[in-house]
């Protein structure tokens, strides 16, 4: 029994130490919560194609931009998932909304032949992909190093 008073002891220091902790961190959390708050407000009407460009830069907004005037809203694509940085397929389906991604699955799984008979096929089927850094539109004939064997 003697050991139960030295245990509330301790917890009462634990929970004064969070306390000080807390009253020390809110000055600083506070402060960045109303700079957030400022840049919210400076930027909350910005169009999305300005964001998409400071995000994550003008080659990728340019691409998405030329692919979503080829391929109807509403339409949909086939898309070629890159391990390149700037051909995230997360982002690449968030930008070409309300158009309907299927995946064909990674890059390096799919064969040449393959996509040149997707992309020769009547009626034209979309594919995106990567050609460098940034989406792609890709043809029957794909850019070097888009499509691995």
């Amino acid at each position: 029994m003697a050991r139960r008073p030295l245990t509330r002891v301790r917890a009462a220091a634990a929970g004064l130490a969070l306390l000080v902790w807390a009253f020390a961190a809110l000055p600083r959390q506070a402060n960045k919560a109303w700079s957030r708050l400022e840049f919210a407000q400076q930027h909350v009407r910005d169009p999305l194609g300005k964001i998409r460009r400071e995000q994550y830069g003008p080659a990728f907004q340019e691409a998405i931009e030329r692919i979503a005037s080829e391929i109807p809203a509403g339409a949909s694509y086939d898309l070629v998932e890159s391990r390149s940085p700037g051909c995230s397929p997360y982002w690449i389906r968030s930008a070409l909304v309300p158009r309907t991604p299927r995946s064909l699955g990674p890059e390096s799984e799919l064969r040449p032949e393959d996509l040149r008979a997707l992309t020769t096929a009547s009626p034209r089927v979309f594919v995106v992909g990567c050609a460098g850094d940034a989406p792609a539109l890709l043809g029957p004939d794909p850019p070097t190093g888009v499509v691995r064997p």
